[in-house]
């Protein structure tokens, strides 16, 4: 499998996961402030990093709190299209490009394109884990986000 044809794959379960996150959340009455906050905080990277990849400051009004699920539907399609998007423009050559970006506090950094989209990807999948606990402790069923059951269901397809 070609680098590129990876991360298309890994952007997929990124999605798919945040999907099935989302929808336990949805299940819930009430869902916990704190699981909204975090799955508004894995949106809010997706997009800062895309911003950073295309050389752009992200957006002031990324930074407004997502206080629903409805909310939190909203910017998943809209992070969908855009991942989408750029992986369908990206070229494999491209993964090894450089990326110079400011971080929030001011600081400079580079790194490839594919170190940026890894750390995206694995920072999505750290703060599902945190949702799953709250959706538990709410009472919910947390959603099974694991590569393995993406892998799966991709199978029987």
């Amino acid at each position: 499998m070609d680098m590129k044809a990876y991360f298309t794959r890994l952007t997929t379960y990124h999605l798919w996961a945040q999907e099935c996150a989302l929808q336990s959340l949805e299940a819930i009455d009430i869902p916990p402030d704190e699981a909204l906050t975090l799955f508004d905080h894995i949106l809010k990277a997706d997009l800062i990093w895309h911003d950073r990849i295309a050389g752009e400051s992200p957006s002031p009004n990324l930074f407004e709190l997502v206080k629903s699920t409805e909310q939190s539907r909203a910017a998943l399609e809209r992070c969908g299209v855009m991942w989408r998007e750029f992986l369908g423009r990206l070229d494999e050559r491209d993964l090894a490009t450089p990326i110079t970006y400011r971080n929030i506090k001011g600081d400079n950094f580079t790194n490839s394109l594919e170190d940026i989209l890894t750390h995206v990807l694995n920072h999505g999948t750290y703060h599902r884990a945190q949702i799953a606990k709250l959706v538990r402790a709410a009472g919910g069923t947390p959603a099974r986000t694991d590569f393995i059951v993406f892998a799966r269901e991709q199978e029987g397809k």
